[in-house]
């Protein structure tokens, strides 16, 4: 794995055959613009391997930073939804009877969880890729994972991470999936309330979440309180 620093964020490459998913760009264009230069040299390096050069883009990039991309054939390829919520006014939230969540440090059994949990999903049917992702969580010092369960079966998982800022410790959900015969049973919503009642005990003042608009991972963020911060666009290199 490369991750280069590319206009204040980073470049990561990975296998050319996962795709966009760990071959991309973010956080790039918040507080500093690039020459014309740089972004040949990034193109050349991604071409090379076969992948086209894509970046998800924050509303707040500076100016300049999408007339760049699209005066060179960058076209919009996605969406994506950041939720939060201040963590200082958490309440109770719902109850989901059956449903038991545990943190784990079981990285099997984490790992086969989520790879299963989004194999269902015919966009993310890459095993060796879902299975990278997994590990990639389970080797964050800043994160923690957790298991749910219903009625003793596993169900689902997911993961929270950590990061102080300037506002204090904020939390990030991420890598939530569940098992496909227990969809519609409350297990992602269950996961939701946990890891924020998690992160709130961990002493953070922040949370929030990555979702597609309009899917059941949104639904549910909504659900548990978190309201839309903000929607970053894709744009990929034509051609």
């Amino acid at each position: 794995m490369r991750v280069l620093d590319f206009a204040g964020g980073v470049a990561a490459l990975m296998n050319p055959a996962f795709g966009r998913k760990l071959n991309h760009v973010t956080g790039a264009f918040l507080s500093s613009g690039v020459q014309a230069s740089e972004l040949d040299e990034l193109e050349a390096t991604f071409n090379g391997r076969g992948l086209r050069l894509e970046f998800d883009l924050c509303p707040h990039v500076t100016p300049g930073a999408l007339s760049l991309l699209t005066g060179r054939g960058y076209q919009l390829s996605g969406f994506k939804n950041t939720y939060a919520r201040d963590l200082r006014e958490l309440d109770d939230g719902d109850t989901f009877p059956g449903i038991e969540i545990v943190q784990t440090g079981d990285a099997a059994q984490f790992t086969d969880a989520s790879a299963r949990g989004f194999g269902g999903h015919t966009a993310l049917m890459d095993t060796a890729l879902l299975e990278t992702l997994a590990r990639l969580a389970l080797a964050r010092p800043d994160s923690v994972q957790f298991l749910a369960c219903v009625d003793g079966e596993l169900a689902g998982s997911g993961g929270v991470c950590f990061v102080e800022t300037a506002w204090g410790l904020a939390a990030h959900l991420y890598i939530a999936s569940t098992l496909s015969e227990f969809r519609g049973r409350g297990v992602q919503g269950a996961l939701v309330q946990e890891r924020l009642r998690f992160a709130r005990q961990r002493g953070a003042v922040l949370a929030s979440l990555t979702a597609r608009p309009l899917n059941v991972s949104a639904r549910n963020a909504e659900r548990a309180g978190l309201r839309l911060a903000h929607t970053k666009v894709s744009l990929t290199q034509g051609g």
